[in-house]
């Protein structure tokens, strides 16, 4: 397959070339066996939680004295769900922006502090929630008998891109 391809009838898709439509973004140049690669599903949450919270982090949705956003973790069942990946450093007071689907970029550095990696993600594993740090990502590697609940948050791309898959939790008995 070439690196260009025809969606819906439209044009087709140089590599390098992104088209953006609701908020969604479209951009060839993909691998020959998925020539496009789709990124999107973003949103901002208000949160009460004090702290700045850092770009890679999961988070998820709590009720608890209103809608808001706080760090997923998955010591729990209660708290295992992921909404997204925050897409940028969120001082203390600031709305978190979100990515829900589609691929999130940062640099090496902002996923090693997330993902406790040197040098970025590896490229074809899968990053899970961590049951250590709340909103942190562990590899596949990672996961152990004590590990409480199994969340896949994505699978890496490239050292700085994560394609989101993000699953439901799962209770490891």
């Amino acid at each position: 397959m070439s690196n260009s391809s025809i969606i819906s009838g439209g044009s087709p898709i140089p590599a390098g070339d992104t088209v953006v439509a609701d908020q969604v973004t479209i951009r060839g140049a993909g691998t020959p066996n998925s020539p496009l690669r789709v990124s999107g599903g973003t949103g901002s949450l208000a949160r009460t939680t004090p702290g700045t919270f850092i770009a890679g982090s999961s988070v998820r949705i709590s009720s608890f004295g209103g809608v808001h956003a706080v760090l997923s973790s998955a010591l729990a069942i209660s708290s295992a769900d992921v909404l997204g990946v925050l897409t940028e450093d969120s001082p203390a007071g600031v709305d978190l922006t979100y990515q829900s689907t589609g691929i999130v970029t940062l640099t090496t550095a902002q996923w090693d502090a997330i993902a406790g990696t040197s040098g970025g993600l590896d490229p074809g594993i899968p990053y899970y929630l961590s049951d250590v740090n709340s909103g942190e990502l562990l590899p596949r590697a990672s996961i152990t008998a004590s590990t409480h609940c199994l969340t896949q948050v994505g699978i890496a791309i490239s050292a700085t891109e994560l394609q989101l898959q993000i699953s439901a939790p799962i209770v490891i008995p």
